[in-house]
């Protein structure tokens, strides 16, 4: 093309027609500036499509963070209705005049137990990337940056939520610790396990220690859940509907 393009030219210069090597210039000209053009569009192309490529990856991580958050909240809940539940029985059992051995056992060694350290981690790591690449940027006005918005600030409420419950319940622990409390149920617990006979007293104190203030109040307040249920139902709603709006994304574009 371009030796063609020179015996056009030098043929022009030697027929000596001004006009037609004027035309010829300019059409030369024409060409360079479609072929920069198609340059630049191919550029365009191919940045937008490591750019989509790059989105994708993002995507694709908080997907795979999504699906382990979904079966988190799956032992979450099932962990917090069991130990809502426990706290309720215990509240009831509370409430007895007498409380043999057997339901004393059961109260203080459930798998459920109040004072059991048992909370939702999500993993953020996707998102954060999400955001700090910039790319974020690429989702604007989409319902799939409504939705990551909503989830994650869900998983905000459930940390406040699930803090606040782990100070108190810490707090009125420790309190028990402080009464001699907890201590002493263990100690009675080991009792029981060895076939001791309890004396009438001590069945008397088992009364006295289920219905401690500590206690109670720590299953009063862990029965309730704290709005938590609801939290874990809205943040699993939210993720199964981002993954299924994260490969629409994916296809789409």
């Amino acid at each position: 093309m371009i030796t063609l393009l020179r015996r056009m030219r030098k043929s022009l210069i030697e027929s000596g027609s001004a006009r037609r090597y004027l035309l010829y210039a300019i059409g030369e000209i024409g060409l360079v500036v479609i072929g920069i053009l198609i340059a630049l569009q191919i550029n365009n192309w191919n940045q937008e499509r490591q750019e989509k490529q790059e989105l994708d990856t993002y995507l694709e991580n908080i997907k795979n963070n999504l699906r382990s958050d979904l079966v988190s909240l799956a032992e979450i809940k099932s962990f917090r209705d069991s130990s809502m539940l426990n706290s309720k029985k215990y509240l009831l059992l509370a409430k007895k005049e007498d409380i043999t051995p057997e339901e004393f056992t059961r109260a203080y060694k459930s798998r459920y137990g109040v004072f059991i350290d048992r909370y939702f981690r999500p993993r953020t790591s996707g998102f954060e990337a999400l955001k700090s690449s910039g790319y974020i940027r690429k989702l604007n006005g989409s319902l799939l940056e409504e939705q990551l918005n909503e989830y994650y600030y869900i998983l905000e409420l459930i940390n406040d939520v699930e803090t606040s419950l782990a100070y108190n319940t810490e707090t009125m622990e420790n309190f028990t610790f402080d009464k001699n409390v907890r201590q002493r149920m263990i100690q009675i617990a080991e009792a029981i396990d060895s076939g001791e006979t309890l004396s009438l007293s001590t069945r008397e104190e088992i009364h006295k220690l289920i219905n401690h203030p500590n206690m109670t109040g720590a299953h009063l307040r862990n029965s309730v859940g704290a709005s938590l249920p609801e939290y874990y139902r809205q943040a699993e709603e939210l993720a199964k509907s981002i993954i299924v709006e994260i490969d629409d994304t994916i296809d789409k574009y």
